[in-house]
């Protein structure tokens, strides 16, 4: 309701509705990342210099500039329009500070604008569900948010140890003391922890566990590090999601998110639809400069002498090099005409001349063209 204001009519079309599901999306992530900084700086807040510099300077600056343009909007017939792209605005400024400042982002400042963006939407009523921040999944850890967190920590902590190792080329008996320290320290600890707790922890644990035994298989098999990136890419895309996790690859870390097990579903059937498509066009780009290479190198497969002789309702007789001197119709070609067919038939020469060359570099590379091109006609019928 916020995209209208309060005295004009509100519409429900399919592309408003898409309008404020991407609303809300935005909000709904930037909450998510403020949460995992929260997590990620808990222990540190207090140990680490929190002196501000230029960017922190500039977004506080926003947040103070929000809070009173936001205030006059309110004042102005409740325009809760322009509260809404005010507060969009300030979850820009703070994305672009988190991605700017890094390592170095004060948690502080950025708690501070998300609790006054989560204190107006909760003034407005908008999505009290009794935490800290609105948006928050309805999936959780049944009252034991902490453990869960613990959990996913250990998990994606885990998973990034193991991605940045096969991309460093570790040998596999690093796999292997890495997993075989897990089980016997971490795995053990966190399995004794979790019994009897709500449903999604021992979920999550058990998920964790699997993924633990295919990396501790792929080590066995002297797998190659490319099979440990395929096993990171999966559980980020497909175990966890099932969990209700958004996990993220960061280029320093990882960030993961508690969302909702259908939300993330449509998303990846959307996600997957999308690079479907993706690879349908790459196909058929492919296979129609396929077809036009295949058609040039028919065309200049055949020879000088015999390319006028098959048009048979242009020409009638021919001299020694298949250069027609008379139309159909038995009259001698002009000067004009004759030169152009001299025009073409030099033109041909050269075209055969390399499809010649061609030939000899690869033999039979017509019929190879031709296989290429039905093999790809077969995969675009089967998308």
């Amino acid at each position: 309701f916020m995209m209208h204001q309060g005295a004009q009519p509100m519409y429900f079309s399919k592309d408003t509705l898409d309008v404020a599901v991407g609303k809300e999306k935005t909000f709904k992530e930037f909450f998510g990342a403020v949460r995992g900084l929260n997590r990620d700086q808990v222990n540190s807040v207090t140990l680490n210099p929190q002196n501000w510099g230029e960017h922190e300077r500039t977004l506080n600056s926003k947040i103070e500039e929000t809070q009173k343009e936001v205030t006059t909007a309110l004042i102005d017939n409740f325009n809760t329009p322009k509260v809404l792209l005010l507060l969009q605005e300030l979850v820009t400024a703070a994305n672009i500070y988190m991605t700017t400042a890094g390592a170095q982002t004060k948690s502080l400042l950025v708690h501070k604008a998300a609790m006054y963006i989560a204190k107006t939407f909760r003034t407005l009523g908008i999505d009290d569900n009794a935490t800290e921040y609105p948006f928050a999944s309805s999936t959780g850890g049944g009252g034991d948010q902490e453990l869960l967190s613990e959990v996913l920590d250990a998990f994606c902590g885990f998973r990034e140890d193991v991605r940045q190792a096969a991309r460093s080329n570790q040998e596999p008996g690093w796999f292997q003391a890495k997993v075989s320290d897990l089980e016997s320290g971490l795995l053990a600890e966190l399995r004794s922890k979790i019994k009897s707790k709500a449903a999604l922890l021992p979920a999550v644990l058990e998920a964790f566990e699997a993924w633990t035994s295919k990396i501790k298989n792929t080590a066995q098999s002297q797998g190659a590090k490319s099979e440990y990136l395929e096993l990171c890419d999966s559980v980020r895309d497909d175990a966890l999601p099932l969990l209700g996790v958004r996990l993220e690859d960061k280029p320093e870390g990882f960030l993961w998110k508690l969302d909702d097990p259908e939300v993330l579903a449509r998303e990846r059937a959307t996600k997957m639809a999308a690079a479907a498509e993706a690879a349908k066009k790459k196909v058929e780009n492919k296979l129609n400069k396929a077809k036009k290479e295949l058609e040039k190198w028919e065309v200049s497969a055949v020879a000088p002498s015999e390319m006028f002789k098959a048009l048979t309702d242009k020409y009638k007789t021919f001299d020694d090099q298949g250069m027609p001197t008379h139309a159909a119709d038995g009259t001698e070609l002009s000067k004009k005409q004759r030169q152009g067919v001299e025009k073409d038939f030099k033109k041909r020469e050269a075209e055969h001349a390399k499809f010649l060359e061609q030939e000899a570099k690869e033999a039979g590379f017509l019929g190879k063209l031709k296989a290429e091109i039905k093999a790809m006609e077969d995969s675009l019928a089967a998308m």
